[in-house]
């Protein structure tokens, strides 16, 4: 009697955390880049040259574009610009601030993803001062980060597209961010690669492919369709979702 109330306690347990799981998905992908690599451009650094361009390899270059050695594109947004009714409770425990640092006088990272519910936190590692605008109508706003410092700040309004800061004090400094109501969204890694974890199941969610250099990426193909002539695919997810290789090219989608 004990044997068989055990087993059947467990088998309701792995029954109710396979139903946990199954309502959740993830969507990966990687970006790669067809055409020449582009060689980054020497940024003009005409201030605090001792802290920000002393040494000519570590001089900031533009980094709008930035390919791999093995043609991987990072940078890329992609992001639920459609509404999400769902959204997994357990992302938000322990919610941790987004950190933007500056580095040498180059924002790190160059692109980066905050929901509402997060807050920001500015980072100086260098030791001049720095400031941070955010380049929004209707949130914008400019803070001032001594060297070593740092300072935290919460965006209430989402943004449909991502905006751009700045440093007034160094004006070659330019970084983007994306504010966005909803936890998915995600910026493609170095190898090109990204991840948007906890994707609702069986509710179909548009979603947009976003990169500086050219805004919406259009009629770009992945496994399975393309975006439109707005950037836009729609999904619907039933299970883990691979989007595989999906090649942005130089002319055609960037401009180049």
């Amino acid at each position: 009697m004990l044997l068989r109330l055990v087993l059947s306690s467990c088998i309701a347990l792995l029954l109710v955390g396979n139903s946990a799981h199954a309502q959740w998905s993830t969507i990966k992908g990687k970006f790669t880049f067809v055409g020449d690599v582009p060689v980054p451009a020497k940024l003009v650094c005409n201030k605090d040259e001792k802290t920000c361009c002393a040494k000519p390899e570590l001089s900031p270059v533009d980094e709008s574009v930035v390919v791999s050695k093995d043609k991987e594109l990072a940078n890329v947004f992609v992001y639920a610009i459609g509404p999400v009714k769902k959204i997994n409770p357990a992302l938000r425990n322990n919610l941790k601030p987004v950190v933007i640092d500056n580095v040498r006088c180059v924002f790190k990272p160059h692109a980066a993803v905050v929901w509402t519910e997060q807050k920001v936190e500015f980072k100086n590692s260098d030791n001049v001062g720095h400031n941070a605008a955010f380049g929004s109508s209707t949130q914008g706003t400019s803070m001032l980060i001594a060297d070593g410092a740092k300072t935290e700040f919460q965006f209430k309004l989402e943004e449909k597209f991502p905006k751009p800061i700045a440093c007034n004090i160094h004006p070659w400094m330019i970084a983007h961010l994306l504010v966005r109501p909803n936890p998915y969204a995600t910026v493609s890694a170095a190898d090109g690669s990204f991840e948007i974890k906890d994707v609702p199941n069986d509710e179909e969610i548009e979603y947009v492919l976003w990169h500086e250099k050219a805004g919406v990426l259009k009629n770009v193909a992945f496994q399975g369709g393309k975006t439109d002539d707005k950037g836009r695919f729609k999904l619907k997810a039933a299970k883990d979702i691979d989007l595989g290789e999906i090649k942005v090219d130089a002319k055609e989608n960037l401009k180049l």
